[in-house]
């Protein structure tokens, strides 16, 4: 049988609580690598949002120009201009639901810190 050790009670706190600031060392890496994700995964979405905003308001624009100076001469240049908002409008509102979902069905921020923190209170909640 190997021997036992007997410890102090002040080494056995000190143990205890430099395995508690390793955990939560542990824990403060994630956060941070969750946040440099969500950051990066922001800044990449704002910038394409831009993009796709000025070049789709570009392209609506010369559409609208070019149907315009087609039908300028006819009869049918009112009904254009009216057919052309109305179909400005019905864009506007899909793409307004369509980003309203894209928002909703995001993941959590900060998912994987928030589960490991979990994990970790159901640990200490079994060992009572």
């Amino acid at each position: 049988m190997p021997p036992v050790h007997a410890t102090s009670l002040g080494e056995s706190i000190r143990r205890c609580a430099a395995g508690l600031v390793a955990q939560m060392h542990l824990r403060l890496e994630l956060l941070q690598c969750d946040i440099a994700r969500e950051k990066i995964r922001l800044e990449t979405l704002a910038i394409a949002g831009a993009l796709a905003l000025f070049f789709g308001l570009l392209t609506l624009l010369m559409g609208v120009f070019v149907i315009l100076a087609l039908t300028w001469d006819t009869p049918y240049r009112v009904p254009t201009v009216v057919g052309l908002a109305l179909v400005s409008l019905i864009a506007a509102a899909v793409s307004t639901f369509a980003a309203m979902r894209a928002r909703r069905d995001v993941a959590r921020p900060f998912e994987s810190t928030l589960d490991e923190l979990a994990k970790d209170r159901r640990a200490i909640e079994d060992l009572q």
